[in-house]
Parts: C-alpha cells; sequence; structure tokens
C-alpha cells in the first residue's frame, strides 16, 4: 500500500511538472533580460533605419514578449524618433532568433514584420 501510494504522488508530481513546462512552448511571455533588450533595441535601430531610409536618432523599448519557437519569437514594442522637429512613432516589431546551429549570414536575429502603431 505504502508503495501504491508513493507511486501515486510521482506520477502526479511528475505529471503537474511535465505539464508545466510544455504548456510555456508556443505561448508568449514577458521578457526580462536587460542584456539580449538592449542587443535587441540596437538591431531595430538599425533596421528600422535601414527600411525607412532615415536615421533613428533614439529607440525605446515598451514591451517585449518571447515565444519559444524552433529559435525565439520576440514581440517588441519601441517608440522611434526620427527627427526632433517631428513627434515620435511606435512600432511593433516581431524579431526571431534562430538556434544557434541554424544561424546563417553571420546575423544573431532576423527582422521579421514592422507595423506602425496609429495613435
Amino acid at each position: 500500500m505504502k508503495r501504491f501510494i508513493v507511486l501515486f504522488f510521482t506520477v502526479l508530481l511528475l505529471t503537474l511538472f511535465v505539464e508545466n513546462v510544455f504548456s510555456q512552448v508556443g505561448a508568449r511571455s514577458k521578457f526580462t533580460d536587460p542584456e539580449k533588450t538592449e542587443e535587441i533595441r540596437k538591431f531595430i535601430q538599425q533596421k528600422l533605419s535601414e527600411s525607412t531610409q532615415q536615421p533613428v536618432t533614439s529607440l525605446q523599448v515598451i514591451n517585449i514578449e518571447s515565444q519559444v519557437v524552433a529559435g525565439t519569437n520576440y514581440y517588441v514594442t519601441v517608440e522611434a524618433t526620427f527627427d526632433q522637429q517631428q513627434p515620435s512613432k511606435k512600432y511593433t516589431v516581431k524579431v526571431f532568433e534562430p538556434l544557434p546551429h541554424a544561424q546563417t549570414g553571420g546575423e544573431k536575429y532576423k527582422l521579421m514584420t514592422v507595423q506602425e502603431i496609429n495613435n
């Protein structure tokens, strides 16, 4: 009887642990790594300057979420200033970081989408 009870609780705890771990894969979650956030911010600033053909003088990260896939998607809300004379613009940007073995071309990140947020 004791073996059954121990086995029962072991299986129950293992099931709860596995369910909790695997429920996070594919779900978005708040991202809190300040060093990687700064890397991503610099990457977005460079790519946004290239795509708009205007230098981004200031880029502030408002929100960042991550999603584990075959790599990591980062959903970033930023506020960009192109010229001090014009109001800043907000964007939602999706950045993909492939797994290390799948990175090609020397770039760690790939810009997937940029959408301007209309106020």
